[in-house]
């Protein structure tokens, strides 16, 4: 659960009671979030079984795919069967060998449903008004007196927990819910982010690759993956040293697999650590590297930050004329793919732009600076 993110679509409290009675607008923030596909629904209870009316919302075309799902207690296959067809009836389907996963036996009362709502309520209420800590866990323990076989559950309050930074709790509770699903990549998922929250590095990397196992990808991308990641957050602490060692073992793997767009992402990742570091020469030795790759693969999406990057160090190597240089080359490929999305949702290519305004305002500082006027293409959008 992102809370971070929860907070941008409600912040404030009774922007999420509307929300959830149905009265609200959608929210502000989702634009911001790139978010393409957006699906919303209500739920009608009646005895004991309840329908859902859904609408899955493509953003990049405004096609809109309106459902009605059963909600068929405890077991939920119904539900779950009903809801993979209406993603292959979007275009999303899922793929035969992951359908079974989806499956997976389920004991799940409308009562405990409740209670779990009720909890997930509570739990957002307070972190949308700004608390760190659930005042009234309730819910949840009766959810678990309940329901205590029920994958869903299980996951769910190992999710609360960790949230909580119960991470012992945690992991307790999603073994436990890993034991009924094997395949619960969820669950697996849980238990990889403890992993890395608490530094166990052995339980980030064994679930790293029980997860890929699950969701059939390969095992070393995934490790490449998990490298990438602890880098950023070595390079997030300011640890730079550990970041660039993390770094080059994702580069090592991407190298095995001749995935040149993912080593010249690599590649831009350890040119930062080192421009970090104020090692300038190797920091731009990797940079032309980068950069080789992402144009020999036309990674333009890539290109773009590399040249920035590479502004920013000729910048910090008072080098002005040679970042007016690359940063000009930025703002051409900005431009260009400026160009290519004018079919996309306009708050989606205002999101791309406004993400890349710190380019042109450097290049416009460094033009001045040196009493050039600013042309055309490096005004910012």
């Amino acid at each position: 659960m992102c809370m971070s993110i929860l907070r941008q679509l409600f912040p404030y409290q009774q922007a999420l009671r509307d929300w959830v009675q149905g009265t609200g607008e959608l929210p502000a923030a989702i634009p911001e979030l790139g978010v393409r596909y957006l699906l919303t629904g209500q739920v009608r209870l009646q005895d004991q079984e309840g329908q859902v009316t859904v609408e899955l919302l493509d953003r990049a075309t405004g096609h809109r795919l309106p459902g009605t799902l059963t909600v068929d207690f405890p077991r939920l296959e119904t539900l779950r069967t009903g809801f993979m067809a209406l993603l292959a009836q979007a275009g999303l389907p899922v793929p035969a060998s992951q359908q079974p996963k989806v499956l997976w036996p389920e004991d799940l009362s409308l009562t405990v449903f409740t209670r779990l709502g009720q909890g997930l309520y509570t739990l957002f209420s307070a972190f949308s008004n700004g608390e760190q800590t659930v005042s009234h866990p309730q819910p949840f323990a009766e959810a678990m007196q309940h329901a205590p076989h029920s994958y869903l559950v299980l996951n769910i309050v190992g999710g609360v927990a960790a949230l909580q930074q119960r991470y012992t709790e945690a992991v307790r509770l999603f073994e436990q819910a890993l034991a009924i699903n094997p395949v619960g990549v969820d669950a697996a998922d849980g238990m990889r982010q403890s992993g890395i929250a608490t530094g166990n590095e052995a339980l980030e990397e064994s679930w790293t690759i029980h997860k890929a196992r699950m969701q059939g990808k390969d095992v070393q991308r995934a490790l490449a993956q998990m490298w990438t990641q602890r880098g950023k957050k070595f390079s997030q602490n300011g640890d730079y040293p550990h970041a660039i060692v993390a770094w080059e073992q994702a580069l090592a793997i991407q190298r095995e697999f001749k995935n040149r767009a993912g080593e010249g992402t690599i590649l831009n990742k350890l040119s930062l650590a080192y421009d970090a570091l104020r090692q300038y020469e190797r920091a731009i030795g990797y940079y032309e590297q980068a950069l080789a790759i992402q144009r020999g693969v036309k990674n333009r999406v890539g290109e773009g930050p590399t040249l920035n990057n590479f502004m920013m160090t000729s910048k910090a190597r008072q080098a002005p004329r040679l970042a007016i240089f690359y940063g000009k080359q930025a703002v051409n490929v900005y431009q260009a793919i400026r160009g290519d999305i004018q079919t996309l949702d306009k708050a989606l290519q205002q999101s791309f732009l406004t993400s890349k305004a710190g380019t042109y305002r450097t290049l416009a500082d460094l033009l001045i600076t040196t009493g050039r006027l600013p042309e055309e293409s490096s005004k910012p959008p």
